[in-house]
């Protein structure tokens, strides 16, 4: 089972509003654990760019049977159109969302700080809408699927959360990704 994940990294408040980037991630995994391949960029805080650097940290890592994203927003306001991913790496997407989203109070903070707030909230509405309720054994969880059934997305969750509700892949993207930028942080780095 060959896996990819993508998240994003840590980035101080002071970065919001286009002040600064973090780094995006993703890794290959082969049988859940075993990190194969890491590819990474950076993305600019509440830009719009990482749909297209998520494709490029895709086609950089190969083939997979699965691509494992950690929600539809990134590096604050931006986010990832995961359709889009799928047609253009023609790998399987599961949208994995830890907690419901109110869909009224982004709609608004969107409205408030983006000349753009339409493409980005219309993008976070299509998936959100189309999220599918699972209940694990620790907590329920929402996921969104394209290029992939609904039973097979939860035959690939349920291989992979191993000590929580989070993918594996997910959770070790995520600690990979937020320990690169801290470290990128504190050491006055530019990512």
């Amino acid at each position: 089972m060959k896996i990819i994940a993508v998240d994003d990294g840590f980035f101080p408040t002071q970065y919001k509003s286009r002040k600064g980037k973090t780094l995006l991630l993703g890794i290959k995994t082969i049988n859940i654990y075993h990190i194969v391949g890491l590819a990474y960029t950076n993305i600019l805080v509440d830009g719009l760019e990482t749909t297209n650097k998520t494709c490029r940290l895709i086609k950089l890592l190969g083939e997979a049977n699965i691509v494992f994203l950690d929600g539809i927003t990134y590096a604050g306001f931006d986010v990832v159109d995961a359709d889009q991913v799928y047609l253009e790496t023609g790998i399987p997407v599961i949208v994995y969302q830890q907690y419901p989203l109110d869909l009224d109070r982004v709609r608004k903070a969107l409205q408030k700080h983006f000349p753009d707030w339409k493409q980005r909230y219309n993008i976070i509405e299509k998936i959100y809408r189309k999220m599918n309720y699972y209940p694990t054994s620790w907590r329920p969880i929402l996921f969104y699927n394209i290029g992939i059934s609904r039973e097979d997305a939860i035959y690939y969750l349920e291989k992979t959360m191993i000590y929580s509700p989070v993918p594996e892949p997910l959770r070790l993207a995520d600690q990979i990704a937020s320990t690169i930028s801290r470290l990128c942080i504190i050491n006055n780095k530019l990512l």
